[in-house]
Order: C-alpha cells, then sequence, then structure tokens
C-alpha cells in the first residue's frame, strides 16, 4: 500500500553473492564481447541452474572432518557432471580438493569453467563420455541432472522426458566410476513422480535390477532422509 515501495533484479553482482560465489565470477569475455561488455542474460540463467555454493561447502567439510577423523585426511578428486559454472569447484578449493574431470554442454557455462579452471578438462555431453576411466582415480562424484521434468511448476513428465532421463545416465555414470562418494541436488519434486523415478536413481546407485519402492507410505513419495542398500 506504500506508493514509494519500489521493486527491483538483483544484479548479477547480488546474484552472485547470494549464491555464495565469489564477486564478478561470472563476469567473463564471451561472444565477442570483454568482461566489462559481459551481457546479464547468461550470467543469470547460469547462477540460477547452480547449486548453492554454501551448501556444497557444508558437505564438503562434513566429509573432510570425517576423513581427518578416521586419520584418512587427504586431497580428494572429484567430478563434476551436469557442471554448469561449478559450485563445487569453488566449494571444494579451500580443501585442498582437484578437479578431475567437469561435464557441461552450455557454451556460457563452459568458457566460465574454461577460465575459472583452467586445468581441468570438460569433456561435454555426459552420455557420450567413457567413465569407467576414473574408476579407482574419482573419490567423489558431484552432479545436478536437469530439474524440468521433476518440478511442482512443470509437465512433471520425468523419466518419459529426455531430461529426466539422464538422472539415469547420472547413475551409470556412476557405476563405472564407483566413488566412495556421491552428491546430488535435484528438486523435491524428484521424490514423488508418478513413475517412482527417484527409486529407479537410487537403484542404478546401489546396482538393483528393479526400481527400489519407497518404505513409508503406497503413494510412492520418498522421505528426505534414509539408507539405502543393494548388490554393490
Amino acid at each position: 500500500t506504500d506508493e514509494n515501495l519500489r521493486t527491483r533484479y538483483l544484479t548479477p553482482l547480488e546474484y552472485e553473492r547470494l549464491q555464495g560465489f565469489p564477486d564478478d565470477f561470472t563476469r567473463i569475455p564471451f561472444g565477442g564481447r570483454s568482461a566489462e561488455e559481459c551481457l546479464n542474460t547468461p550470467r543469470y540463467t547460469a547462477l540460477g541452474n547452480s547449486m548453492a555454493v554454501p551448501c556444497v561447502t557444508w558437505v564438503g567439510r562434513r566429509i573432510h572432518e570425517l576423513l581427518a577423523k578416521e586419520k584418512r585426511r587427504r586431497k580428494l578428486g572429484y567430478i563434476h557432471m551436469f557442471t554448469g559454472i561449478s559450485a563445487a569447484g569453488v566449494a571444494f578449493r579451500p580443501l585442498g580438493w582437484e578437479p578431475l574431470a567437469f561435464s557441461e554442454t552450455d557454451p556460457f557455462a563452459s568458457e566460465v569453467l574454461s577460465i575459472r579452471h583452467p586445468d581441468a578438462p570438460n569433456v561435454g555431453d555426459m552420455t557420450r563420455h567413457d567413465w569407467s576411466q576414473y574408476r579407482g582415480k574419482c573419490d567423489l562424484v558431484v552432479g545436478g541432472p536437469p530439474c524440468q521434468a521433476f518440478s511442482q511448476s512443470g509437465y512433471r513428465d520425468s523419466l518419459r522426458d529426455g531430461r529426466g532421463n539422464l538422472s539415469l545416465h547420472f547413475a551409470r555414470a556412476v557405476q563405472a566410476i564407483r566413488p566412495a562418494w556421491v552428491l546430488t541436488e535435484n528438486v523435491p519434486g524428484w521424490l514423488n513422480t508418478h513413475d517412482n523415478a527417484f527409486g529407479c536413481f537410487l537403484a542404478g546407485l546401489v546396482g538393483a535390477d528393479a526400481p527400489l519402492r519407497s518404505p513409508n507410505n503406497n503413494r510412492g513419495a520418498w522421505p528426505r532422509s534414509g539408507v539405502v542398500s543393494g548388490p554393490v
């Protein structure tokens, strides 16, 4: 009701800070423009599609503390699939962990990766890469498969949507690598799809030959935490 009340968009710099990235992390030369002339639209898109750095940092520190407690503290090697601009790359750098590979197809996000992480290769389409070459070399796999197929604000076609099916490709890649740790991120709608997409993903992770079923109700909705076991 206040006539003087105004709203505005967050600036890219404010968005970077909100997501936990360093200032001007996404301000890069791109599309024939200098960093100073970098358009805001691809920066907003890249930041909006990213994991939040503080959340990834929290998980990384818990792993770091566990390894220290078990006297196994060492520099871990990780792979980040569906990388975007890699929140993991920012979160894990203070821990001394090393990125072994990224997998990203978006041109702007790929350029951010090449500038911010010049020593880690970007293999592009994760479905076309032989991930088995990293078995025994990779400690942690990070990935946030596309969420549009599971989101409550979308059509919820789940695994019938090619984007949703990428979650199963991710599970297969994890099986090929066999890391000690897996960190994946998605929307809450992933836990209650009509086709039990999350149960299919868990089955892929543990090597089961049929989708796993939720233990907590008949509608198929998965709890927010739990333990899963399987042949692997």
